[in-house]
């Protein structure tokens, strides 16, 4: 028998997926593979469907039909919290972050979701101090250890959003989902969040969504045009530039 490895099969393939409501119909047919180490963007004008597809990919909605498949997995049917358990990170628009709490134990929760390096804190009291070590290696990494016993409250928004980023990649995901993580940010903080996102993509394959063209023509290695919740293009930066389709439809060409 031929072994298949791990890195010939896609991160995530979807196959004819589509969902409506009633008669509402939100994705049609879309078609979509992501390979391991893909900084790929999904891009689209407001309700293209870009949010819908992401919360069947995390298992949030269900589809109306089609197929998703992790790691050469079928997912499609799993409850929500196995999606996070096999590897799928996400973040979202808004920022998600314990606001009351520090920086540091805003991580250390992060950690302590998981089966691997939870400890039963509730019950003990403390956090595992073995936890310690990936957390300070990554503030470091990102300038952010100064931040540590920082309330999240008290951080300026660009920070808070580097820190959600960093909260997600501390667990080690196969595949992270960023929903916009250049919103409300200003010129400095997009610098420093598209550095993070770039040197993370070369151990963690990100899947994003990005309002603004010219930073996801910019920053991903691939692009898929959604358009009225259908798939229009799919290819490089220079072949989404060149598509007749986006032209029309984006730049009015």
């Amino acid at each position: 028998m031929v072994q298949i490895q791990e890195e010939e099969v896609p991160v995530l393939r979807i196959t004819d997926l589509s969902k409506n409501y009633g008669g509402l119909q939100v994705l049609t047919g879309i078609d979509l593979e992501i390979q391991h180490g893909e900084l790929h963007a999904l891009i689209g004008s407001n309700g293209a469907g870009k949010t819908t597809l992401f919360d069947i990919i995390c298992g949030f909605i269900k589809p109306s039909r089609g197929s998703v498949q992790f790691m050469g997995q079928e997912v499609t049917s799993l409850p929500a919290f196995k999606y996070a358990h096999l590897g799928i990170g996400r973040t979202f628009q808004i920022t998600t972050l314990f606001r009351t709490i520090t920086v540091l134990d805003n991580l250390r929760l992060s950690l302590e979701a998981l089966a691997t390096t939870r400890l039963p804190f509730l019950k003990s009291g403390s956090f595992s101090e073995r936890n310690l070590e990936p957390i300070i290696g990554l503030l470091d990494a990102w300038g952010l250890w100064k931040t540590r016993n920082v309330p999240v409250a008290a951080l300026p928004y660009g920070v808070q959003r580097q820190l959600e980023i960093v909260m997600a990649l501390i667990q080690k995901p196969r595949l992270l989902l960023l929903d916009e993580p250049m919103a409300g940010l200003e010129a400095g903080n997009r610098a420093s969040m598209t550095k993070l996102i770039k040197e993370s993509s070369r151990e963690t394959t990100i899947f994003f969504i990005e309002h603004d063209m010219n930073v996801a023509l910019q920053l991903a290695d691939r692009v898929t045009v959604l358009h009225q919740g259908k798939r229009i293009a799919q290819g490089s930066s220079e072949e989404v530039q060149s598509n007749r389709e986006v032209q029309r439809i984006y730049f009015g060409f």
